[in-house]
């Protein structure tokens, strides 16, 4: 595909050859593995149940294959499920951070989560009458040899 197919409104009289896009939208996706990640995006919202969560948007680093993929998290904050995984990802990856009096509004507004890096343990969820997703298992340390295994299912 050639650039000209991404659009560039700074060019004079920008056009877009669309001819040789492949217009089919199947997602698939990525194979059960442990993935390196960092954070591309925090926020503190509403789950569209109106239950406060914090989102994050994950982006696959370091791996061949599936580099700058994406992948979210919904930690809703008010069951204990939501709040174990928020937990484990924070004591994890933010080891330095207070626990014991989080905000998740402050945290997610700060900006300080952009960028870190993770491993999150991937598997393949599939729902009758649904297409495959992929689902978090599960945040690990970053460190550059699990980095370097990325994507392997051997876990």
């Amino acid at each position: 595909m050639s650039n000209k197919s991404f659009y560039d409104p700074d060019q004079q009289n920008a056009t877009m050859d669309l001819s040789g896009v492949d217009g089919e939208l199947g997602f698939q996706p990525l194979p059960k593995g442990n993935y390196a990640v960092e954070i591309d995006e925090c926020e503190f919202k509403e789950s569209s149940n109106g239950n406060p969560m914090i989102m994050f948007k994950f982006k696959v680093i370091d791996h061949e294959k599936y580099a700058d993929r994406y992948l979210w998290e919904h930690c809703v904050l008010n069951n204990e499920f939501g709040v174990k995984k928020l937990k484990v990802l924070l004591a994890r990856w933010f080891p330095t951070l207070n626990l014991s009096d989080f905000d998740p509004n402050s945290f997610s507004e700060s900006g300080e989560a952009i960028g870190v890096k993770g491993i999150v343990k991937l598997s393949v969820k599939t729902k009758k009458g649904e297409e495959p997703r992929n689902n978090i298992n599960d945040f690990l340390a970053y460190d550059e040899n699990a980095a370097a295994m990325s994507g392997n299912a051997g876990w």
